[in-house]
């Protein structure tokens, strides 16, 4: 019998993994109260739920942890709070560990893929993450702890300005290019090449254009090799602070396996010459060692 043809799967090569976008949040079995918090930069709108999907509370509220709490404060026990990943949730997940109220993260682009889930009034929107938690189909987003979301912004501003840095590298190749001028390739990226670049460009406001553009380039330069810096020491001493890390301190006193652990971990990459002036240790397995009693080999 001929084999009957799959049809071809519309999901996205990328997506091989995709039950890990669509993961939801389960509440646990005693849970009694449901709080969808509509959340904006100085207000936010709570809409309270309870076992049976009745309304208990709705409420404008301050956007700030005393009168959150105030108004979660008689529906305590069993209480679970769902929010959407907007960028003022930091103060909200704070408030709800601080003091042990189980707090959700909502997947901000899963939510908008939800039919109908999204309107213009804030009362319909705090309802609707509150009944998304009790019929288990919340989807979650990873709320990062405190005491790691001040790195990972760091890692952020750091992603930001270099940015910034290749969009000046191609402002001056362009024009270059509109005034058919021979490239200048890497020489952009070295300080003691970019005087060099204006001196061949015939037209005043263009030769300004171009020094100013490498003007900029400068103190972008300097901030990134400081950021860099302090996020390679922080992210050491983060990860060697978890058991069975990646890091290995000073293992047959070279400093290259530390540095190049933190390089993996950051996502900085580092050149061989920035590495400690030791050769690193050969670990080519044709090369171990051998017993004095094991026999030659043929």
């Amino acid at each position: 019998m001929q084999k009957r043809e799959e049809a071809p799967s519309r999901l996205p090569s990328y997506h091989a993994h995709l039950e890990a976008f669509l993961r939801c949040f389960t509440p646990a079995a005693d849970t009694r109260f449901y709080a969808g918090v509509d959340l904006h930069a100085r207000s936010l709108f709570l809409a309270v739920l309870d076992r049976d999907g009745q309304p208990r509370c709705g409420r404008n509220l301050p956007a700030a942890p005393q009168p959150f709490l105030r108004a979660v404060q008689p529906f305590r026990d069993g209480l679970v709070v769902g929010c959407e990943c907007v960028h003022c949730w930091y103060w909200l997940a704070d408030t709800c560990r601080d003091h042990t109220i189980p707090f959700v993260l909502g997947h901000a682009w899963a939510m908008a893929a939800i039919h109908g889930k999204k309107t213009t009034c804030d009362r319909h929107d705090a309802e609707a993450l509150a009944r998304l938690l009790k019929g288990g189909n919340f989807p979650l987003a990873y709320a990062y702890p405190r005491e790691r979301r001040g790195l990972r912004d760091l890692l952020r501003a750091r992603l930001r300005l270099v940015r910034q840095r290749a969009e000046l590298y191609g402002h001056v190749h362009t024009a270059r290019r509109q005034a058919n001028l021979p490239p200048v390739s890497n020489d952009v990226k070295y300080k003691s090449k970019r005087a060099a670049i204006t001196q061949d460009i015939a037209d005043p406001f263009v030769r300004r254009r171009v020094a100013t553009d490498l003007a900029l380039l400068e103190p972008l330069d300097t901030t990134i090799r400081q950021l860099e810096a302090e996020i390679e020491t922080a992210a050491y001493f983060r990860t060697a602070m978890v058991p069975g890390s990646a890091v290995r301190r000073w293992v047959g006193g070279h400093e290259r396996d530390q540095r190049e652990a933190v390089s993996l971990s950051t996502g900085l990459a580092r050149r061989p010459s920035q590495w400690s002036s030791r050769p690193p240790p050969d670990r080519s397995p044709l090369k171990r060692r051998k017993s004095p009693d094991a026999p030659p080999r043929p």
